[in-house]
């Protein structure tokens, strides 16, 4: 078995970065979807520190200022490339290939917020589309074995929060639907589950799991894990699915106190 969890860290800086490492040690999950990352020194130390115990490290920094996505994984690499896929803000979109059974490709995405401003609007939708437009260009076979996990912002069509979504948002869901991708909390009945509460107490569910059809026949259980949210870590609560696909892990650094140095 192997689990995949995915949170958005909001920027973190490096006290709040040193927290959300604490965390992950202790959730000790083998694969991590982390969103919402920057080219602050709170991300670069979280990255750091995992590369240097042997984790694979996924990212690609973007423009100071800007918000990413990164993947971590402590899983045998798979030997499958994924599929290029060309996106308006590549530094939003993390890709990695592991070595489950079936093999799966992970997609870490973080999508764009907006305001109402034209520039914010089309920022987003046009990253939207070309996502959507790459994964259903993709062949069947390819499309079966995806991961996708982040920060979407977005919600589905009959969520009460929907009226603040556009047109464009409200299609996302149902276009991933249509390649095959299955909304892994919904389908575990948890699609009113929030994770992100504004401040007027409307409850939004941002982040999500899809997986193909090979990989969402693995599914053993998915949990929403609002500790992240409650504890100050970020004000999000964070996505876990565990699968009982087979899977081969490297020889990391286990978790280990956050005091000693050789802490990732």
């Amino acid at each position: 078995m192997f689990s995949l969890v995915t949170v958005n860290i909001g920027a973190a800086a490096s006290e709040r970065a040193v927290r959300i490492g604490q965390w992950l040690a202790e959730a000790d999950d083998d694969v991590a979807v982390l969103t919402e990352t920057s080219a602050g020194p709170g991300t670069a130390m979280l990255l750091d520190r995992h590369r240097r115990a042997g984790w694979n490290c996924t990212n690609i920094t973007g423009p100071v200022g800007d918000r990413g996505a990164a993947i971590i994984s402590r899983l045998v690499p798979g030997e499958a490339i994924p599929p290029p896929m060309s996106v308006t803000l590549p530094h939003r979109l993390a890709s990695h290939t592991i070595g489950t059974e079936p093999s799966a490709i992970v997609l870490g995405v973080y999508v764009p917020s907006r305001d109402r401003s034209q520039a914010k609007v089309e920022r987003k939708q046009a990253f939207l589309e070309a996502l959507l437009t790459a994964i259903e260009s993709y062949d069947l076979e390819v499309r079966e074995r995806l991961l996708l996990a982040g920060d979407f912002n977005v919600v589905a069509a009959d969520s009460p929060q929907a009226r603040t979504m556009m047109p464009f948002e409200l299609e996302v869901l149902p276009r991933l639907a249509e390649t095959g991708l299955v909304d892994l909390a919904a389908a575990a009945d948890f699609a009113d589950e929030p994770t992100w509460v504004g401040r007027t107490g409307d409850r939004y569910r941002y982040d999500y799991v899809f997986a193909g059809t090979a990989i969402a026949e693995c599914v053993a259980g998915v949990e929403f894990l609002h500790e992240t949210r409650t504890l100050g870590l970020t004000d999000h609560s964070a996505v876990r699915v565990r699968f009982k696909c087979e899977a081969d892990r490297l020889a990391v650094a286990g978790p280990v106190p956050e005091s000693a140095p050789t802490l990732f």
